[in-house]
């Protein structure tokens, strides 16, 4: 309703399974604020409910769409179904979800299942986990009726089958091209073992931000690319849905935040460079590029964070790769890949400033810490990938 045919249909697709998180999550924040207590009614309520959005959302097919945008389109969806086939069968038999982190996150699904304010309010003074993910858990639990640990495992799997779609709509939107924005959906799917690897962590409740921080950044991209040409109701009705979204995805894992503060203050200082002189650019660059390089030799010298490079390194080629690539990239949209480039940077400075008193049960903390790096890496480079 608000673009039209500004956006091609496989980037309407791509931008709604990236962002299927953030109505679920308010849905099932709904229905633990009004009692989550199972009900077949609220079953197919919930039925109802996706039929109907699945049939507004075919109404919105346009007859003159590109032929490129429906194969597009088709590869995209073929794409998923496959991925979802390929990711399923890493828990074909498993019983349990992997790592201790899950157990809390299992004891909490049952106690939200169990609608137990108190039990609840102990587990968080003296543990604290995200609550965003274990309601959409419980909530998928009681409207499908299913079994805990098998929704646990296969909801990560879909998540991050979903993943890598969700960088398709920046990259084709900004280049114009079906064929970057799928190369780059490839790399974020196949590149390298992270994220997937985050599910043997038990890293759910941080799998499950990462998967909306594209819808995130690709709401705030539009209003960027927009803002002089939609009207005022739209440009509001943009900020209230990138308001709700931030909200919601900090609901599910409060170290997003951080994130869109990073990737915020990257774009203000690329906006800035590009004012300046071509000489001026050129060296605030490569100082960048060496101040990386620094991060990197100083993270190398501490043990507990070797393993951040670990999946890139194995992935060497790809890795190599991608970043050949962004030298080219560099000079079509110099603004975004500067972005991308700061993005990892600040990542990386992240891991040493201190948080403390911040989170009950947790005394010494920083801004970010190393898994959520290590599992967020991949999504600049995979931008880097398709620029």
């Amino acid at each position: 309703m608000m673009f039209g045919k500004q956006l091609t249909f496989s980037e309407y697709l791509a931008l709604s399974m990236t962002g299927w998180i953030l109505p679920a999550s308010i849905i099932s924040l709904i229905w633990f604020l009004f009692g989550s207590k199972p009900a077949w009614h609220f079953s197919l309520f919930s039925l109802i409910s996706l039929l109907i959005i699945l049939v507004l959302f075919l109404s919105r097919l346009k007859p003159d769409l590109e032929p490129n945008s429906k194969l597009t389109s088709i590869f995209l969806l073929l794409f998923f179904f496959v991925s979802v086939l390929l990711r399923l069968a890493f828990v074909t038999k498993v019983l349990l979800p992997s790592y201790f982190d899950s157990a809390s996150h299992y004891l909490l699904i049952k106690i939200i299942l169990g609608n137990n304010s108190a039990s609840l309010l102990t587990s968080l003074s003296t543990n604290y986990y995200h609550l965003g993910y274990h309601m959409l858990v419980a909530f998928l639990i009681t409207a499908l009726q299913a079994d805990s640990v098998k929704v646990m495992l296969i909801l990560g799997q879909m998540v991050l089958a979903v993943l890598p779609i969700s960088i398709f709509f920046i990259i084709n939107h900004e280049t114009k091209s079906n064929t970057a924005g799928v190369f780059a959906v490839i790399i974020a799917a196949y590149g390298w073992y992270m994220p997937a690897h985050a599910v043997d962590w038990g890293k759910y409740p941080a799998l499950t931000s990462v998967a909306l921080i594209p819808f995130v950044l690709s709401l705030a991209y539009l209003i960027a690319r927009y803002k002089n040409t939609l009207s005022l109701q739209k440009r509001w009705a943009l900020y209230i849905l990138l308001a709700v979204a931030i909200l919601i995805s900090g609901f599910i894992h409060s170290r997003s935040l951080v994130i869109y503060g990073i990737v915020f203050i990257a774009w203000i200082i690329t906006t800035w460079q590009q004012k300046l002189s071509s000489r001026q650019q050129v060296v605030m660059f490569f100082i960048v590029i060496v101040a990386i390089v620094l991060e990197i030799i100083f993270i190398q010298q501490h043990n507990v964070l070797l393993l951040l490079f670990d999946p890139y390194i194995k992935g060497t080629l790809i890795t190599a790769f991608v970043l050949l690539l962004s030298i080219f990239a560099q000079r079509s949209y110099p603004q975004l890949v500067l972005t991308c480039i700061l993005t990892v940077g600040f990542l990386l400075g992240s891991l040493f400033i201190p948080v403390q008193g911040v989170i009950p049960g947790h005394a010494n903390l920083t801004l970010l810490d190393r898994p959520f790096v290590e599992m967020l890496l991949f999504l600049p480079l995979s931008l880097l990938a398709g620029w």
